[in-house]
């Protein structure tokens, strides 16, 4: 079994040329890749309407009701994020407990609030009393601000982890951008981050390091954008005797606790 833990997925309404086509091209992609389990997401109106990591209400509600029409549309092989912008307090909880009604098995935040903001407090809780788990973007180093979106770092996402030991952190897209030692590095601190290989980047020495840091037991196979760079960190992983069962299902099944069976 082949889990990819960090899927795209777009609605009609959308700033992503073509991103309706992208849909199928993906699925179709996976499967002659052999994934077997996609845990997807639809970042709103990917910036269409409202920002793309900090939707607004109407946006946030929407992307989740095409995520759901995807699950329904293609059972057993795609699962779904609820993503909520924190900024947007009691709603946010609203639609997350909606959405796990509705059969998502995790929560995706993007960049509504920092993950070390008040705000975000009663999601991480919610998803704690629930057993799933939080996938979270990130830099792999934030370098001051960006207007309209408060964007967490690793080691921010670390200082959350800190906070919440009981809950468990998807470190989102390690070769996403940025410094992914530095991202790893912060990872490695507490043993309730989980770090996803996923991301554009595939440095050399990227997939050794974070086998290194924090162990095969610790990373998930992910695609985000770019489904080629997640196969050849597992290439990569496979030449350095990790065991790639763990990092490509059972980590997963364990992560989301059975839901993904």
């Amino acid at each position: 079994m082949l889990i990819d833990v960090h899927g795209h997925f777009y609605g009609p309404r959308n700033n992503v040329p073509g991103g309706e086509a992208l849909n199928q091209a993906y699925l179709d992609a996976a499967r002659k890749a052999g994934i077997d389990r996609i845990v997807g997401v639809v970042l709103g109106t990917w910036g269409d309407r409202s920002d793309t990591y900090a939707p607004s209400l109407e946006d946030m509600r929407y992307g989740n009701r095409f995520m759901l029409e995807m699950m329904r549309s293609h059972p057993g092989l795609v699962h779904g994020y609820a993503y909520v912008n924190p900024a947007l307090e009691h709603h946010a909880v609203e639609e997350l407990e909606g959405c796990l009604r509705e059969g998502m098995v995790g929560l995706k935040l993007g960049a509504g609030a920092r993950c070390t903001s008040p705000l975000v407090t009663p999601l991480i809780e919610w998803c704690i009393h629930h057993d799933i788990p939080v996938l979270h973007h990130v830099l792999q180093r934030r370098r001051g601000e960006y207007p309209g979106v408060a964007l967490s770092d690793a080691a921010d996402l670390a200082e959350a982890a800190a906070r919440f030991p009981e809950a468990r952190f998807i470190q989102a897209h390690v070769g996403g951008g940025g410094d992914w030692a530095f991202g790893i590095r912060a990872a490695a601190a507490n043993p309730n981050v989980y770090l996803d290989l996923s991301g554009s980047g595939c440095d050399a020495g990227m997939a050794e390091y974070a086998l290194e840091l924090l162990g095969e037991d610790r990373l998930l196979f992910g695609t985000d954008l770019t489904l080629d760079t997640g196969v050849a960190r597992l290439d990569t992983l496979r030449h350095l005797g990790a065991d790639l069962d763990k990092v490509g299902c059972k980590n997963a099944l364990r992560v989301f606790g059975g839901r993904l069976v």
